[in-house]
């Protein structure tokens, strides 16, 4: 008697799935993606979306959203994690196709799931997703919507949020949005530095000055994200605030952020501000300016020139820590 046929178990298929990124543009892959949309297992339907997203495929926006409204039914038995949704929504988003119902619905869903001790909601990454997807579509309520998730419990949300803010680049609705959320007792420092982000991003002229006045903040955090939002900005009018915060006599933590902040602007004038500083500051201030630097370690010419300032102050206490933070790390 031949023996049945064993059926391929889900990570089998999963792994199918994948081995498709190296042609995934055919009419037999195509079916095969669709397929495993049409699956009743959320990790398999994740995989797929995941592959619409990552080889651009269209065609499948219908199969993507039957899969999302199928995966909101029942959703923590048939899509745990909400790993199905979130990467139906990614995937919608990405291709920029309309996907409004899609959005709106992900927007507002919470999957509180059950957890040692009490439950966790699954949907938060969701719920930033389709706050990108609904500015992406156009869609002529998004910033209600925007409005909401700004005020959503969970602070991975309220991120989301203020990114897809500022992605919607409207600054006379979005800059006194996040200057609220910023001023309301917003207490995630990931969630601050959203919001400064996006405020240097719609209205860096208008909001340099607010985002500046978070530096001297009693809050160690709050100081961080204000610092590093303003570094990150790379927008020139920032050097000179960053050069005043690395100069005032702080704590030595925040000393160190505002080298650490004037790095990342990778502008000359922010370049030689900081080798200036280790051929001329105090040997606290040119230490943390080295550190600074070496966050570029692995470029070439940036090593030569921090050395090179160390070797012209000839101090070899600082010698020796600077070759130390420019060591090569890849070997």
């Amino acid at each position: 008697m031949a023996k049945a046929s064993r059926r391929p178990d889900i990570e089998e298929r999963i792994a199918e799935i994948g081995a498709l990124r190296a042609g995934p543009d055919t009419p037999e892959a195509h079916a095969k993606i669709e397929k495993a949309l049409g699956s009743k297992r959320g990790p398999l339907a994740a995989a797929a979306a995941r592959l619409i997203a990552e080889a651009e495929l269209t065609g499948f926006e219908q199969a993507l959203e039957a899969a999302f409204e199928r995966f909101m039914e029942q959703p923590v038995k048939r899509d745990p994690g909400c790993m199905a949704k979130a990467a139906v929504a990614r995937a919608l988003h990405h291709l920029g196709t309309s996907g409004q119902a899609v959005f709106l619905r992900g927007i507002r869903h919470v999957q509180p799931e059950p957890i040692w001790g009490g439950t966790q909601d699954t949907a938060v990454e969701l719920r930033g997703i389709c706050a990108a997807g609904l500015v992406r579509s156009g869609y002529p309520d998004a910033v209600t919507e925007l409005a909401d998730l700004l005020a959503d419990p969970e602070p991975m949300a309220r991120m989301g949020a203020a990114q897809a803010v500022a992605y919607a680049g409207h600054a006379e609705v979005g800059v006194p949005l996040l200057r609220l959320r910023a001023l309301a007792g917003e207490k995630d420092s990931r969630v601050l530095g959203a919001c400064f982000a996006g405020l240097l991003e719609l209205a860096p002229e208008r909001c340099l000055p607010f985002v500046a006045s978070f530096i001297d903040h009693s809050d160690d955090e709050t100081a961080e994200a204000a610092l590093l939002a303003l570094g990150e900005s790379r927008r020139p009018a920032a050097l000179p605030i960053l050069r005043t915060a690395a100069e005032a006599e702080l704590r030595p933590e925040r000393q160190t952020l505002a080298y650490l902040a004037i790095a990342l602007m990778r502008s000359d004038g922010a370049w030689d501000f900081l080798l200036s500083v280790v051929r001329d500051a105090s040997e606290a201030r040119a230490l943390q300016a080295i550190d600074a630097l070496a966050t570029y370690r692995a470029e070439p010419r940036m090593r030569e020139r921090a050395l090179a300032a160390v070797a012209e102050r000839g101090d070899p206490r600082l010698g020796a820590h600077a070759e130390r933070a420019f060591a090569d790390v890849s070997g």
